[in-house]
């Protein structure tokens, strides 16, 4: 028996070359339906406070569980996305830039039935936030987990306390400004902050929160299968009703393997591919799929083993900038898809220069380099995944990358690893034989900077060139358009610095079913929210 047919889902049919446009200007919005969608790789962790894969993240944030300050995620255009009222409905900030204090939603109900209020809030933080850095005792529901992977975020902002004013208000106090606060929010990866039922946590236990999501988004979650796929249904009681949600069901299926993702659609079995084969885009458009892309957060990026001793020399790390032809890459592997990395930050980023360019392929320079250091045959292994959230084709691109080092005079090898296993052994720090080190990643919001830059939150490995103090001291600055010339500087310091490398940034393609109507493709992260997407005739 079929997946589809368990979950007593007819399959869509076969899809033949149609006039999309006229049938979606003669339909108007419908409910009811299943939604159905062929995600790239395993769900993973699932817990909104410790998910750092955004596979996961896609489908947990925004649909299931909800930040109180949100991005319009029904906006294609603009970049980045503007900033809308979420669980709470509007907010001030204090003159001296240290208090935030958000006027919560009224009405909202979890999905368990429990009223939304501000002590929700406040126990939500402070399942994340280690109060321990600040001198205080943890709270008894803190969760180590969940600290490890949203703590670096509490750090950086400077959080002192939380505090519940009343039911529909809440105070959070900063020791410094952070100019980023809103907008980290929004982001959703890695610990991020949506809203869960404390009814859920002290009912299933920490443990107990992956099989038993309970939030205030469109969707509740209903059943997972580990590898096999995730089932959400539509939440009749959710409060936002711009969003609410039209289809019944979300199910999402896991399928690593992008061909058996294209299978999938063309039977019928799914109407929405997630990360497909940039060869076949072409063909599935002359079949009557509809190609949805954008600009996005997304950086491909390479980073170099400190490690590694041949990379003490600056003419050989510079000779593998020259030597990677990003913008073949872009164009001619990945099709269009994708665009050449020119900065560590996002182009969705507002620190982010239109003339930003990276080191210039030159492959004629990178062996000149490489003679002139006495450092030609060095050997370099690139570690990477064979698939992945936002990790588009790696095993090609890392074939790609090895031609490239070959023939500006390295000796090249790949080294692949199940993107779960890889994610973990990257944070844990870089295995000794890995010389370059790959990661899909990036956010709009400029601390996205922290991540890797500042050497707090560098696993074992990564280099640290110098630019702590300076990100520190511009999430400091309380004017927006001087931190971002700040920012700016410090992407401008780790390209001269040479051990950390763009590729390509993803513009995330997407094919859909000619059923899918209103699937927006925002530049984020959550290019696959779904709430208001529903299934026309096709």
């Amino acid at each position: 028996m079929s997946l589809l047919n368990k979950l007593g889902i007819t399959a869509i049919g076969a899809v033949a070359a149609v006039a999309l446009a006229g049938i979606a200007a003669a339909e108007e919005p419908r409910e009811g339906g299943t939604l159905i969608a062929a995600n790239e790789a395993e769900l993973g962790e699932l817990d909104p406070h410790i998910t750092c894969a955004t596979s996961s993240a896609r489908w947990v944030m925004n649909h299931i569980a909800e930040p109180l300050v949100q991005q319009d995620m029904t906006d294609e255009g603009s970049i980045p996305p503007p900033l809308i009222p979420g669980l709470a409905q509007s907010w001030d900030v204090s003159e001296d830039g240290k208090v935030y204090t958000f006027h919560l939603q009224q009405g909202v109900k979890f999905h368990d039935g429990t009223d939304f209020t501000a002590d929700d809030v406040v126990y939500n933080v402070y399942r994340q936030f280690d109060q321990t850095t600040v001198g205080r005792e943890n709270a008894p529901h803190f969760y180590e987990a969940a600290a490890a992977a949203a703590g670096w975020r509490w750090d950086i902002a400077g959080l002192d306390f939380v505090e519940a004013v009343d039911d529909h208000t809440v105070n959070f106090h900063l020791s410094h400004p952070f100019n980023p606060f809103l907008r980290m929010f929004t982001q959703t990866d890695c610990g991020p902050m949506g809203i869960i039922s404390p009814e859920s946590v002290e009912k299933y236990g920490n443990d107990g929160v992956q099989a038993n999501m309970i939030g205030t988004g469109p969707f509740k979650f209903i059943e997972r299968v580990p590898g096999d796929y995730m089932v959400l249904e539509r939440f009749d009681d959710y409060w936002k009703e711009e969003w609410r949600a039209l289809v019944d069901r979300l199910v999402i299926l896991v399928m690593p393997d992008v061909a058996a993702r294209q299978a999938a659609l063309r039977a019928g079995e799914a109407h929405i591919v997630i990360a497909p084969d940039p060869d076949s885009l072409p063909k599935l458009v002359e079949e009557g799929f509809v190609i949805s892309k954008g600009t996005m957060p997304h950086i491909w990026t390479v980073s170099f083993n400190e490690h590694e001793a041949a990379f003490a020399d600056e003419r050989v790390r510079l000779a593998v900038h020259h030597a990677i032809d990003r913008e073949g890459m872009a164009n001619q592997l990945l099709d269009g898809t994708a665009l050449p990395g020119e900065s560590w930050l996002s182009r969705t980023s507002e620190a982010f220069k239109e003339e930003d360019r990276w080191h210039a392929y030159d492959p004629a320079k990178a062996r000149a380099l490489l003679e002139e250091a006495g450092a030609l045959g060095t050997k370099i292994v690139f570690a990477t995944s064979t698939s992945g959230s936002g990790q588009m084709q790696p095993a090609k691109m890392a074939e790609w990358i090895q031609r490239n080092l070959i023939d500006a005079g390295f000796d090249a090898e790949i080294q692949l690893m199940e993107w779960n296993a890889y994610i973990a052994k990257f944070f844990e720090g870089f295995d000794p034989e890995w010389s370059l080190v790959q990661m899909s990643w990036g956010w709009t919001a400029a601390y996205w900077l922290d991540m890797f830059l500042n050497p707090g939150n560098q696993p074992d490995g990564m280099m640290d060139v110098g630019v702590g103090d300076a990100i520190t001291a511009a999430h400091q600055m309380t004017d927006p358009a001087a931190a971002n010339e700040a920012y700016h500087a410090i992407a401008e310091q780790v390209k001269a610095s040479g051990w950390f490398m763009p590729i390509v940034n993803d513009t995330a393609p997407i094919v859909l079913s000619p059923c899918v109507r209103d699937y927006p493709h925002v530049s984020d992260w959550q290019t696959g929210f779904v709430a208001r997407t529903w299934l026309g005739d096709c």
